[in-house]
Order: structure tokens, then sequence, then C-alpha cells
């Protein structure tokens, strides 16, 4: 829509895989703290180990039997 790209509402941002998506920008715009999008965050999964493992401690053969059935 050439009134969002007037507006500059969405940034595109590369994803995993280097596929760039657009992405809303940060609102409101202030004239001296604009605000941006510096990254999309963790990659999906990337915390796996710490939630399955740590907090709900799952052993090593449970998390591989999860992987293994396409759970995780």
């Amino acid at each position: 829509d050439p009134h969002y790209q007037a507006r500059e509402t969405l940034t595109e941002m590369a994803v995993q895989g280097g596929e760039k998506l657009p992405f809303p920008s940060p609102l409101p715009r202030m004239s001296e703290t604009p605000g941006q999008l510096r990254h999309l965050g963790p990659e999906l999964g990337a915390a796996n180990a710490e939630v399955y493992k740590d907090l709900l401690g799952l052993s090593d053969a449970e998390m591989k039997e999860l992987k293994d059935d396409g759970v995780i």
C-alpha cells in the first residue's frame, strides 16, 4: 500500500534462512527517539534445552524422544 510505504509503517527484516519479510515498525515515532527494529529475537526453539531440561527436568533420553517424534 502506498500510504504504508510513505509512512514507513513496515520494516523489512531478514528471517531465518535470509528471506526478508515486512514487520510493523515501532509506533508512535518520536522526533528525538524514533525507535527501530534491531533484531527479531531468538530463533524458534533456541531455549528448548533450558525449558525442557532445566525447568521441567526432562532427561537427555526424553529430549531425544521428543525430537525424534517431531514434538520439538
